[in-house]
């Protein structure tokens, strides 16, 4: 109804203002510091200090990226609540997101840590998996699935995440014997 129009304008503008707002102030920030690591001087240092947490995880051509992955962010979660609700296109579109993203991240490999970008693979992987066996259960009465299948999903997952913390605790294993600065701290 006509009532509820304004409130509605309102929240869009919101919606918006925080959505693509924010990650965009963010860039426009990360952007005017990242210029300045060359030439620190006191009055600069205190900016690239408070901003720094925004782009030292990401290579230096990625300095953008924490906005990138803000809007990935949106785009996984509120973006596709909303797109085509209840749905069989929803969970298809979230899965579609979820190999997007993984296929981004794994074409730039955008962090400086090694260890960062194989774990941000491994999440968006899951991530895609769990989507695409979402898939598997919609709309059953179309298609009739073995009754072992869900089984074989949760077997898959668990490896995967045994997988994943087996190559963590490695990772952090041999971080803490190559870096004895660690042991002593």
């Amino acid at each position: 109804s006509s009532e509820w129009l304004p409130f509605a304008l309102v929240a869009t503008a919101g919606i918006a203002a925080f959505t693509f707002g924010v990650p965009y102030a963010l860039y426009r920030a990360a952007r005017s510091v990242c210029g300045l690591s060359a030439a620190r001087t006191d009055a600069t240092a205190k900016w690239y200090d408070c901003y720094s947490l925004l782009f030292s995880s990401y290579r230096k051509e990625y300095w953008y990226f924490e906005s990138v992955d803000l809007l990935r962010k949106l785009l996984n979660t509120s973006v596709v609540a909303v797109t085509f609700q209840g749905s069989d296109v929803q969970i298809w579109f979230a899965a579609l997101c979820a190999l997007f993203s993984l296929f981004g991240y794994t074409l730039l490999q955008p962090y400086a840590d090694p260890l960062c970008n194989g774990l941000r693979l491994i999440a968006l992987l899951h991530l895609a998996i769990t989507h695409l066996s979402a898939t598997l259960f919609i709309n059953q009465s179309m298609v009739a699935y073995p009754d072992q299948l869900g089984d074989l999903i949760v077997v898959c997952t668990g490896g995967l995440l045994a997988a994943v913390g087996s190559i963590l605790l490695r990772d952090v294993r041999s971080l803490l014997l190559t870096d004895t600065r660690l042991l002593h701290a």
